[in-house]
């Protein structure tokens, strides 16, 4: 799950898009962007969609479209806006899934500049891969949120103090700053599942959980588990907030065709 969000084009308003198999007079312009009457029968929608797709160089009309963050990413940007001051950011915390018109969108750029240009005044916890330095997770001092939960039996959580595991009764099962993975196939009522065995530098306490970390390199087909990992605290970077520079892409774009942003 996550929030998507896209600008359309003037093609259609321009006269360069190729004319539609049916009735122009039924296109609509809705707060979702370029739509078809909703009167109309299935074979006439059937050709609206595929005309849509090409009717111009933008796919679906679409000037711009990305993907803005996931749940978790979505968390970070607020979590940086309310320890930064969410009184300096009116519009970023206010247009969230309803469109924001040109003139916002100026406003909105505006407020995004002066985030990226505080953000370093902050430090970020992350978990990175001991030898790549490969960065796992991230959260901001004093969090207490989970990124992880398996079921209602247990959570993963990182803040300054580390990364550790709550039970559904908040009992602290393990907790470490540096820390090993052991993953192992294994087999429960007949299916095969993975376990991972954690175990801290420092002291050699042993814990078991179903989800290790991982991630998929590009042309591999299979996981690739780190074997160690650490907790570092350091200055936040823009770059720790990829979702900044998709949102300079929509107000830059809505600026440009003084269309609004439809987020999705």
């Amino acid at each position: 799950m996550g929030l998507d969000a896209y600008v359309e084009c003037n093609c259609l308003k321009e006269g360069k898009a190729k004319p539609p198999p049916f009735d122009i007079s039924l296109v609509e312009w809705t707060d979702e962007g370029i739509d078809v009457s909703p009167t109309v029968d299935d074979e006439t929608y059937y050709l609206f969609v595929n005309w849509r797709k090409h009717a111009c160089e933008h796919e679906n009309f679409k000037y711009y479209h990305n993907r803005v963050a996931n749940i978790a990413g979505s968390n970070f940007l607020f979590g940086v806006m309310q320890r930064l001051g969410r009184e300096d950011y009116p519009l970023l915390n206010s247009i969230w899934n309803k469109p924001v018109d040109a003139v916002q969108a100026g406003k909105a750029l505006e407020e995004l500049n002066t985030l990226e240009s505080k953000i370093n005044v902050l430090q970020g916890v992350f978990l990175v891969e001991s030898q790549s330095q490969k960065e796992y997770v991230k959260a901001l001092p004093g969090d207490d949120s989970w990124f992880y939960a398996a079921g209602s039996e247990y959570t993963y959580r990182l803040n300054e103090r580390g990364f550790y595991i709550l039970d559904r009764n908040s009992r602290e099962l393990f907790r470490s700053m540096a820390f090993s993975q052991e993953v192992i196939d294994s087999q429960e009522e007949g299916r095969a599942h993975l376990l991972v065995r954690f175990q801290d530098h420092v002291t050699g306490y042993i814990h078991e959980a179903s989800h290790p970390f991982s991630t998929k390199t590009w042309g591999v087909d299979q996981l690739y588990y780190p074997t160690s990992l650490q907790v570092g605290i350091r200055e936040l970077r823009s770059s720790d907030l990829p979702s900044v520079e998709v949102l300079r892409e929509l107000f830059e774009a809505s600026l440009t065709t003084g269309n609004p942003i439809i987020w999705t």
